[in-house]
């Protein structure tokens, strides 16, 4: 049997969740005010905590969150 490997969005969804039980990797990520540096500072500290994701993986979900996000707004 062939084990199911997580993408690489659920493999991000889940570095978050850990970074938001985490003080000390969340103000590691709150520093980055630029998004380049945010995406690349996430799959970094995400691979020292093994998950495995990419940047476009990150730029995605803050695409979404930022739909999510904006879309309250709209009647």
């Amino acid at each position: 049997r062939e084990a199911i490997t997580p993408s690489g969005q659920d493999q991000f969804f889940a570095f978050r969740e850990r970074v938001w039980a985490d003080p000390g990797l969340e103000q590691r990520l709150i520093g980055c005010t630029d998004k380049d540096v945010f995406t690349q500072t996430a799959v970094t500290i995400g691979e020292l905590n093994g998950f495995h994701f990419s940047r476009d993986d990150v730029a995605s979900a803050m695409s979404r969150g930022r739909q999510t996000w904006l879309s309250q707004w709209m009647v």
